[in-house]
This record gives C-alpha cells, sequence and structure tokens, in this order.
C-alpha cells in the first residue's frame, strides 16, 4: 500500500478526527472577566470530560498565566507559543475550552491554526462547538470567522471600557491599580446584611504604609539634597519593593529612579496636603490621599536633577551599539548594557547594580570590540554552496507556484462584487436596512480573515532573496 502524500501548502486540507489514545495537550487560560484561577480549574475539568469522550489521553498541560493572559500577538504569550512550537512532537492534537479562550484576535486566531494544520496536529474546543477542520468547511467558515470577529470586538469593547473606567476614577481623585511604594491597599467595608448581589463598597483611597512610607518621604528630602539614586538606596537598604516585572526586591537604583518619577506622593497645591493623580489621558488631579512629598521640596527635586543632568558628548550620541541588550548573561539571562568606561565600551551585567539574584554574581562583562570580533569570526564560517543561487531561485519559482495568492485575490473579488449586489438590492427596496448592515457586516469579517497578496513577481523575490544571500557572504568583511 502506498504512503499516502501531504500537501502541506494546499489552501484547504483536512486532518480528520483522531482516534482513540491520542496524545493532546490541554491549553486553558485565564478569564479576562473573572481573573480568578477558578476559571482555569473549570477550563480542565471539561477538557479532561471531552477528551475522555473521545479516549484521548492529556499528556500535557498549557496554563496561560495571568499577566500575559491578557495580550493578544503570539510573541506576548510565551506559554502558547511554546504550545505551538512543541506541536506534532509529545502530542498530535490540541483542546481548549471555547473559541475564546484560544484567541480573542482575527490574526492570531488563523495564524497559529495554520501552523497546527502545517504540523498536521488537531485542534478542537471542549464545548464541540469548532474543530481545525469545520472552520474550512463552507459556511461554517464564515460562522467562525464571525465569531473570532466577535470575540476581538469583545476584547475592544472591554479595554475601551476599562480606560472610559479608570478615567472616571481617576478624575475623582482614586488611584489605579496597584498601589505604589509607601502605600497600602484601601481597606472597603463589608457589604451589609441584606445587600443585594450587585452590591460594591464605596471608593477609597490608599493607606499610608507605616514601614515604607517614611522612606518614601526620605527618598524626597534626599533628592532634593542631591543625593545621587544609588547613594539613596544604600541609604535605604533593608526596604523592598514590589513590580509586577521583578515581584519583591530590595530598592535599587533604577527602583528609586522610578519613585521620585512618580506624581502620586507629589503634593498637588502648596498647602493642600493631598497627592497627585495622573489620568490615563494625562490631566493631573487632586488625589485623596496624603502626599509625602510637600510643594516645595518636588519642586526643588526637579531643580536638582536638572542641574546633575548630564548632556552626552556628540560623539557618544552618534554611536550605536550593535549588540546591546541584545546578547545576554549566560547565568541569569538578562540583558546586557553597554557602558562606556575609559574611552572604551563595555557590555556588562547590571543584576548586581539592580539588586537582582544572578548565580554568577550579576557583574560580568565583556568589551564591545570582542563581541565583534568573535561574531566577525562566526559569519566568517558561514558557507553557502557554489549552486546557492539556483537553488534559491528554483525555490522561489516553486513557492510562486504554489502560492494561493490567485485564490485569495479571486475571492476578494467575490466578496466585493457581493457587496455591490447587495447595495443595489437594497436600493430597489428588496432587502431592508437591517439585513443589508448584517450581510455586510459578514462580508466584511470574511475580507478581514484572507491573507495579504504578494504582489512581487517571482524574479523580484528572486532577486531580492540573492541580494540578502549576497549580504551574508559578505558581512564578515564589514
Amino acid at each position: 500500500m502506498g504512503r499516502q502524500k501531504h500537501h502541506r501548502d494546499r489552501v484547504y486540507q483536512m486532518l480528520g478526527q483522531p482516534g482513540p489514545g491520542t496524545r493532546v495537550a490541554g491549553y486553558a487560560r485565564y478569564s479576562s472577566e473573572m481573573q480568578d484561577p477558578a476559571t482555569i480549574i473549570t477550563q480542565k475539568r471539561r477538557i479532561q470530560e471531552y477528551c475522555d469522550r473521545w479516549g484521548w489521553i492529556i499528556v500535557r498541560w498549557y496554563e496561560e498565566p495571568q499577566k500575559s493572559a491578557k495580550y493578544e500577538d503570539i510573541e506576548d504569550r510565551p506559554i502558547f507559543a511554546q504550545l505551538l512550537a512543541d506541536a506534532g512532537g509529545e502530542f498530535q492534537a490540541v483542546v481548549c475550552y471555547m473559541n475564546n479562550r484560544w484567541a480573542r484576535n482575527v490574526p492570531v486566531a488563523y495564524t497559529s491554526l495554520s501552523q497546527l494544520r502545517r504540523k498536521r496536529v488537531w485542534w478542537a474546543t471542549a464545548d464541540g462547538l469548532w474543530d481545525i477542520d469545520k472552520v474550512q468547511q463552507s459556511g461554517f467558515d464564515v460562522a467562525f470567522a464571525v465569531d473570532t470577529q466577535n470575540n476581538a470586538a469583545y476584547s475592544r469593547d472591554l479595554s475601551k471600557r476599562t480606560i472610559d473606567g479608570k478615567e472616571d476614577r481617576a478624575r475623582d481623585g482614586y488611584h489605579n491599580g496597584q498601589a505604589p511604594f509607601g502605600y497600602l491597599p484601601p481597606i472597603y467595608p463589608k457589604a451589609p446584611d441584606g445587600a443585594p448581589s450587585t452590591w460594591k463598597p464605596p471608593r477609597t483611597p490608599v493607606r499610608t504604609d507605616p514601614e515604607n512610607f517614611p522612606a518614601l518621604v526620605r527618598i524626597g528630602e534626599l533628592v532634593a539634597q542631591g543625593w545621587l539614586d544609588s547613594a539613596i538606596a544604600d541609604e535605604l537598604d533593608g526596604h523592598t519593593t514590589t513590580t509586577a516585572r521583578f515581584g519583591t526586591r530590595a530598592l535599587a537604583k533604577d527602583t528609586i529612579a522610578a519613585i521620585r518619577r512618580l506624581w502620586f506622593p507629589r503634593e498637588f497645591a502648596p498647602g493642600c496636603g493631598h497627592g497627585t493623580i495622573e489620568t490615563p489621558s494625562g490631566e493631573l488631579i487632586e488625589g485623596r490621599h496624603q502626599a509625602a512629598w510637600p510643594y516645595e521640596v518636588w519642586q526643588r527635586m526637579i531643580e536638582v536633577k536638572k542641574g546633575q543632568y548630564r548632556r552626552p558628548r556628540r560623539e557618544a550620541q552618534r554611536r550605536a551599539h550593535e549588540f546591546s541588550r541584545i546578547i545576554v548573561c549566560s547565568a541569569c539571562r538578562r540583558a546586557l548594557r553597554a557602558n562606556p568606561y575609559d574611552q572604551k565600551t563595555y557590555y556588562r551585567d547590571t543584576s548586581r547594580i539592580r539588586k537582582l539574584p544572578c548565580s554568577a554574581f550579576g557583574s560580568l562583562h565583556v568589551r564591545s570590540s570582542v563581541v565583534l570580533t568573535q561574531f566577525g569570526q562566526l559569519l566568517a564560517n558561514v558557507r553557502l554552496p557554489d549552486t546557492w543561487r539556483d537553488a534559491l531561485a528554483q525555490r522561489c519559482k516553486d513557492a510562486d507556484y504554489e502560492t494561493p495568492a490567485d485564490r485569495t485575490e479571486q475571492r476578494r473579488a467575490e466578496i466585493e462584487a457581493e457587496q455591490k449586489r447587495l447595495v443595489q438590492v437594497f436600493a430597489k427596496g428588496y432587502l431592508s436596512e437591517h439585513d443589508l448592515d448584517a450581510q455586510i457586516e459578514k462580508l466584511r469579517a470574511e475580507l478581514l480573515t484572507l491573507p495579504p497578496v504578494n504582489t512581487r513577481t517571482v524574479a523580484e523575490c528572486t532577486e531580492a532573496a540573492i541580494a540578502a544571500g549576497e549580504t551574508l557572504t559578505d558581512m564578515a568583511s564589514y
């Protein structure tokens, strides 16, 4: 019996639902509506029940953490990106709870399913509404496009309502988000007896932290006296701050710099005693919390910092550091920063200065000239075969022959023609305005799902690819 041939570049590909014993990866994502771990438990239970129904075996779980579940780009969702990279190896199918748990972004939804389809990995939702084959069937493809577009619209509407709510809250003098250094979250009163389920506590300002608020006041005084950020961090040794990126850590040079730039501890007006709230739109409002820095103090802080600012020399402004924040420390994996010293440039790990943990002491450094030399040696070892130009030209021709650009352009023309036909039918009175809007919206949703058409010819693509290859072969001598 002949081996089945797979055409990975075909637009229409049906994988077929796998049979019992298939190894499956379950994907669970925090709910933006609740942000509660209970939503993860519910999703995993429903996914497990769905897999049990078909006799599938879950071999791995991918749980999107709360801090990255709000993002939609694949690169901002490391767990999601790892799932797509692992697909086809340890597991042959992926199951998520619902379509809106997979993605609330139209391009991400189609791009991720396309990657799974190329690896011949099955995808389905535990509610039974969607799978990787159904989204390609006529009729269902439009319904899936509308469902995905509705998910994206919900995310946009939720973001807009959140921004408006934060603007109103800030204009009323209350903080948004996490309480800054020196303050504690407010204590909200309990719901009264017999309160309805929709009862919400009244807005309450933040409290001063009895441990860190004196340190916050001290930061303002030391900055006004001309102390540097690193010296202030050493003076306040023992105090810690909590950030979403690094968690709890000791005060360091960069955290002191971030704190002194805050508007929150600054007295809004002379003698008012209240801090300052910066609204999402950038307007400054008198807050309801206690100020840490009197008006005269923070005005003096600004003047002192202006006097400490050193304008970089003209040649330093023009100097480009090729590998700054690209190469990383081998121990902590944090990016190295360019640091000039004694007319030479070094790439240094700043973990020690920033008081971040690093098993290599946080102070590894390397001279920039050494990095350039080693990188040049790597490029010099790149050897392309003598026939690389012919192979590249043939590859471009093959890609153009198999590309679905013509089919995409044809479908785009069909949708535009259908839009014109619907408008003519509406003008003749055979279609109501409500039905017209509904039909046009479906067509627009499908238009958004069509991939962009590559307008470059085969010769142009080949010329660009060969030019890139020529650059690669000559780069070592630059």
